[in-house]
């Protein structure tokens, strides 16, 4: 989903991923109210640049000061992804969720494409905690699901 946007970026989101991964050791570490500002405030940062650069410009320039307008392609859903990266670390610092420990955890909360079009965003804690669980299918529970996904195609074919 992420790629389809501008493929290009796709670095935006995983360096988001790689540094709140990072933050979230950092927190869960040492608690640290800084290492907590310094996280948000970064993901912050990250966010306008690619969303408010080109605006910042264009009303500095309105107001006389000449200042080069920025060509920035914006990564498909970074408020989204944003905004779930800072969840979890203040998840992390409140003692709401756990640190993970596997980066691709992380990395699943972060991208979820389902909560992007079901939504607001999803507490970290939320989600977390049935990462870690096993999961043991059943042939009905296939089989059930299966019948479902059919119905339901079946039916948007028809509209």
């Amino acid at each position: 989903f992420y790629t389809w946007g501008e493929p290009k970026l796709v670095w935006v989101m995983l360096a988001s991923i790689a540094g709140n991964f990072l933050f979230g050791l950092w927190i869960a570490r040492h608690r640290s109210r800084a290492v907590l500002t310094l996280a948000v405030a970064s993901n912050l940062a990250m966010l306008a640049t690619f969303k408010y650069a080109g605006w910042l410009a264009g009303n500095l320039n309105a107001l006389g000061l000449p200042v080069p307008i920025p060509k920035l392609a914006m990564p498909l859903g970074i408020s989204f992804f944003t905004f779930h990266a800072m969840s979890y670390v203040i998840d992390v610092y409140r003692g709401d969720a756990r640190v993970q420990r596997r980066p691709l955890d992380l990395a699943l909360y972060v991208t979820l494409f389902p909560q992007l079009v079901a939504g607001p965003i999803l507490r970290a804690n939320e989600l977390m905690r049935q990462l870690g669980k096993e999961v043991m299918f059943h042939g009905g529970d296939i089989h059930y699901a299966s019948a479902e996904l059919l119905r339901g195609r079946a039916q948007s074919a028809k509209a």
